[in-house]
């Protein structure tokens, strides 16, 4: 018998049930064990548990992050088998390429490790793809087959526990990966029955995960069995998902409301009938059911959530504006929290097969630059660039008091970006702003984010010509305040603030060491100013280096303050660099427009403190 340890980082964003599926399954604690955890305790575990295989997941968004760390461990020593699965890895096994994986294994994994730990060899295993020898079928366990999860195996407690009452999904929306894996079965009464059982050990609030949940004879049967068995009064609140474009009938609340359900997460998607239907697949689907299903929810104090999509293949101007107008129909309703994302192919999506034609995919990209909220980079758009922007500047308008922030710390813990992004702050900089970009997109690895403070020229209609992220920050006459604010807006590691007349030197790859160290929350880099873009008049040489702080760590310590001057808070570690340089021009490249309005923010700045 051989040994199998299921790796799950903590800080991806992979839900815990497909590893709790597996672990139900086998049900064998001598053979399989699952280690959670940072990077440090899946290397303690692979000490402790000595393994002779290694299983991990991944979503395509986090595909090179679980490649590199899995390469870490075989270049730690680990000789054993190493084998991926999820809904990447299965519609696209050729992304194995340059990986150290031995094998994808495809669609349901539980039958496939079960046959490893009993010594089975790879080849011999149905849905085993092996890099240049096999293509694994897509395995798929029969609905007598599904398992009960026991949550003991493998759960924290927690408010809410989520469960899964069924395998596969019954639709078929093109954005979504599901549909690659056809055959949508569900899990008997009693195995269900025994699933929440043991739910409700960890918590007392229960989530559906699945869309499909509400079939209106199911719910009768499962309120029933939870009656019979004690479990409902256990039970304080339920959370599920539900497909609110299609009709719903009008009996369907009240089987909802006597279990428990409070709230609702569906897809809005498009307030375009015609793009919603393309999306959902569906003649039913229309705004006036997802309006409809809405207003009757709240009627029976059921609270609403939604996400929305912007550009999609064919979606005009014209439908992007009717999906605002129902995102502020939302609002006036009074739903709860709602949330954007850019359409985003995924493999085995009909997204995926377009976007492959278009040729802004790949089967061996960099996987991570396919995140929902890079809406800067809108890979399926058909409709002007530029009005789409202004669509996605009033949707965040919309949005911002919710998700923006938060989504964005959560992308920065997958480590699905890269390690550094280039913070550039930007006022009617129109005529120079280009000095400062030309220099800095373009570099692999680097995210570009401009914060605009309020500029009244074109400023922000150049900086969307280079696709890149740009956020609008309110003005505050603190430009302390204005730098912490944009750190909300920071997806990586790291971020480097340069100002928008200033260029980062031949030198910037020297940056990437800096990024290696722990011993420092924050870096001072060196400074030299130029009269002239040619960079032959060299301004206050006396005073060379000039170190002055912009490179800092988002999690740590660091943090700006003081209005005017600005510098690091003085509990930061921080670290003095000679490489890599920032070139400054602002006598070259600002009119003296521009010179004297900065001299007057200046002494208005000064006349506060």
């Amino acid at each position: 018998m051989k040994k199998f340890l299921l790796m799950v980082p903590d800080w991806l964003g992979a839900s815990y049930l497909g590893a709790l599926s597996i672990l139900s399954y086998i049900d064998d604690d001598a053979h399989i064990q699952v280690s959670y955890g940072p990077k440090h305790k899946l290397q303690q575990d692979v000490r402790t548990f000595q393994p002779d295989i290694l299983g991990f997941y991944s979503s395509t968004v986090d595909f090179n992050v679980v490649a590199k760390l899995a390469g870490e461990f075989r270049d730690q020593g680990f000789g054993g088998l190493m084998v991926i699965g999820g809904h990447h890895t299965t519609p696209l096994p050729a992304s194995l390429r340059g990986t150290v994986f031995d094998a994808v294994i495809r669609g349901d994994a539980e039958k496939a490790v079960e046959q490893l730990i009993k010594g089975v060899p790879l080849e011999e295993i149905e849905n085993a793809h092996i890099k240049g020898f096999k293509v694994g079928s897509v395995g798929k366990l029969t609905e007598a087959e599904l398992p009960s999860l026991n949550y003991d195996k493998f759960v924290r407690r927690s408010e809410i526990i989520w469960t899964m009452t069924a395998r596969g999904c019954p639709f078929r929306c093109v954005f979504c990966s599901t549909e690659f894996e056809k055959g949508y079965r569900k899990l008997s009464m009693d195995k269900l029955i025994k699933q929440i059982a043991s739910a409700l050990k960890y918590g007392q609030g229960l989530g559906i995960w699945d869309d499909a949940f509400i079939g209106e004879s199911r719910l009768d049967e499962l309120y029933d069995a939870l009656v019979r068995e004690g479990l409902l009064d256990k039970i304080k609140y339920m959370h599920i998902q539900a497909r609110f474009c299609d009709p719903l009938s009008p009996d369907l609340w009240e089987r909802l409301k006597r279990l428990k359900v409070t709230n609702i997460n569906t897809g809005f998607e498009s307030g375009s009938d015609r793009i919603l239907k393309y999306l959902k697949a569906s003649k039913r689907a229309s705004v006036a059911n997802l309006k409809q299903n809405t207003l009757t929810a709240l009627e029976n104090h059921i609270n609403v959530n939604g996400s929305y999509m912007f550009g999609a293949p064919t979606e005009t101007i014209e439908d992007m504006n009717q999906t605002l107008d129902l995102m502020r129909w939302c609002q006036e309703v009074k739903t709860g929290k709602f949330w954007f994302h850019v359409a985003t192919p995924y493999p085995g999506t009909e997204f995926w097969d377009i976007a492959k034609k278009r040729g802004t995919v790949h089967d061996n990209m960099d996987f991570g630059s396919l995140s929902l909220y890079d809406y800067h980079n809108p890979r399926l758009l058909d409709a002007s660039y530029l009005e789409y922007c202004g669509i996605i500047d009033e949707v965040k308008r919309i949005t911002n008091s919710w998700f923006l922030p938060g989504q964005y710390k959560r992308n920065r813990q997958t480590g699905a970006k890269g390690k550094l992004t280039v913070v550039v702050l930007t006022k009617n900089n129109g005529n120079y702003i280009r000095y400062c970009l030309d220099n800095v997109v373009g570099f692999n690895g680097v995210e570009v984010l401009v914060c605009d403070t309020g500029s009244t020229d074109d400023t922000v209609e150049i900086v969307r010509t280079y696709r890149i992220r740009v956020e609008h920050i309110d003005w505050v006459d603190d430009f302390a305040a204005v730098r912490n604010k944009a750190l909300e807006f920071v997806e990586t590691e790291w971020a480097l603030y340069v100002d928008s007349d200033m260029q980062v030197g031949e030198d910037f790859p020297e940056i990437w060491p800096l990024l290696e160290s722990n011993n420092y929350d924050g870096w001072k880099l060196p400074h030299r100013y130029y009269a002239d873009l040619e960079r032959t008049q060299v301004m206050w040489p006396e005073s060379y280096p000039s170190q002055n702080p912009k490179l800092l760590r988002v999690d740590g310590k660091v943090r700006w303050f003081g209005k005017l001057h600005e510098g690091f808070r003085p509990e930061a570690l921080v670290g003095k660099a000679m490489v890599p340089h920032l070139y400054h021009f602002d006598r070259a490249v600002k009119t003296p427009e521009q010179l004297e309005a900065t001299h007057q923010l200046y002494d208005r700045i000064r006349s506060k403190l």
